[in-house]
């Protein structure tokens, strides 16, 4: 009979146990729910990607038609300063569409690495990396001095045309050149006038004193900024003479900060041997 009580007891404490609790009921358990995970938001999504990295021309479409209009606009340059025989201008041709091929190679290797690796904000610095040139070359196209369509020229224009080529492109750089210099004493000229003279004799020692860049693009106002930073101080004050002249050499100043951003994007004085 006590034996029958008993397991009558342990079995009605085992009901209170393993009963249910009422909804609402606290029963000093915690439930634990397993939060799902979260993802990593897209730096830039995917199907921006495209404008991210062309941004005025937008697409791929629109960024072969910039290449292509300045392939044509560099073979056009390249016949005005020698005539170019039909063999010369289709090898020339063929080397530019060459590049653009290469440069849309790269561009999907990029795009391509970026959906599949998703890289967060702690990955940006590497994704930027291997953006900034394809951005640079989107902006300054791919046709410079250091491109394939110039080394193919240099090994097959004759001699003749080459010196004719490299007469009008000195020329070129020379007045591309002297109006950055322009644009730039013009923005000093806000905070300290000038007179005609003093204006004119500044921009000649800015030219003489400095040399052009290897290339022109998005990078003009600190190259320019650098190199006027570079001429020597004395010079300017006796230029300018009085207060004006030592306002004007402390304002170039500013510019000896830019050097070794110039330099991570291959910007330098230009050589002959850039050609």
């Amino acid at each position: 009979m006590i034996s029958s009580l008993r397991w009558s007891i342990a079995l009605a404490l085992t009901a209170v146990v393993l009963a249910p609790t009422a909804r609402g009921e606290d029963d000093g358990w915690v439930d634990i729910v397993e939060e799902p995970k979260q993802q990593n938001d897209w730096i830039v999504q995917p199907e921006q990607f495209d404008n991210w990295v062309f941004q005025t021309a937008q697409s791929v479409e629109g960024q072969r038609d910039v290449f292509g209009n300045k392939l044509d606009l560099a073979l056009e340059q390249l016949g005005q300063s020698c005539t170019l025989t039909e063999a010369q201008e289709l090898k020339l041709r063929l080397a530019g569409q060459m590049e653009i091929e290469r440069y849309f190679q790269r561009y999907n290797q990029v795009k391509d690495h970026y959906i599949k690796t998703k890289p967060g904000q702690d990955e940006f610095n590497e994704v930027w990396q291997m953006i900034q040139p394809l951005q640079q070359a989107a902006q300054a196209g791919l046709f410079g001095a250091d491109s394939l369509v110039s080394r193919v020229a240099r090994g097959t224009l004759d001699p003749e045309q080459l010196a004719a080529h490299r007469r009008l492109q000195n020329q070129r750089r020379a007045y591309r050149y002297r109006a950055l210099i322009q644009a730039y004493v013009m923005m000093l000229e806000e905070h300290l006038p000038l007179t005609t003279r003093q204006r004119e004799g500044l921009i000649g020692l800015i030219e003489g004193s400095t040399l052009p860049p290897n290339r022109f693009g998005e990078t003009d106002q600190y190259y320019i900024m650098h190199q006027a930073s570079t001429v020597r101080r004395h010079e300017i004050v006796e230029l300018l003479e009085g207060p004006v002249g030592e306002g004007v050499a402390n304002a170039l100043q500013t510019g000896r900060g830019y050097e070794s951003h110039l330099e991570s994007q291959g910007v330098r004085p230009y050589r002959e041997d850039d050609e």
